[in-house]
C-alpha cells in the first residue's frame, strides 16, 4: 500500500488492485472535488450502469476483521467495501468513479 495525502488527509492505495482505503470523513471530499470536473458534463437522465458485484469481502487492512459490503445511496449501482470499526471505505476506481457521477448529478449544475 502507498500513502497518498490529499490536504484533507491520508489514502492508502494498493498498487496491485488500484483500490483505495478512503477514511469514510474524506468520502465527501473527494466526491465534491470530483463533482466540480464533472459539472455540466454530466447528462443528469444518462442511466448509470451497474457495477458487476466483487465477490470477495476483504478483510480491513487496519483491524483485521472482515468488511462489510454496502451500496452507495441504495442505488444498487455501486457496492463497495467497509469497515464499521475502522471507518474505512475500499473503493475500486470504477467505484469511486460511479460515486463520482451520482455526486454530481444529485448536486445538479454549477451556480451562475
Amino acid at each position: 500500500m502507498d500513502g497518498v495525502e490529499t490536504g484533507d488527509g491520508r489514502l492508502e492505495a494498493c498498487r496491485a488492485c488500484s483500490c483505495l482505503l478512503v477514511p469514510q470523513r474524506l468520502l465527501a471530499t473527494l466526491l465534491e472535488r470530483a463533482c466540480e470536473r464533472l459539472r455540466g458534463k454530466v447528462d443528469p437522465n444518462a442511466r448509470i450502469q451497474p457495477l458487476p458485484e466483487i465477490a470477495e469481502h476483504p478483510d480491513c487492512p487496519t483491524c483485521h476483521h472482515p468488511m462489510s459490503r454496502d451500496d452507495y445511496c441504495q442505488a444498487g449501482v455501486a457496492k463497495f467495501s467497509r469497515c464499521g470499526r475502522c471507518t474505512l471505505l475500499w473503493l475500486h476506481a470504477e467505484q469511486l468513479a460511479v460515486m463520482s457521477v451520482m455526486w454530481a448529478r444529485m448536486a445538479g449544475p454549477s451556480p451562475t
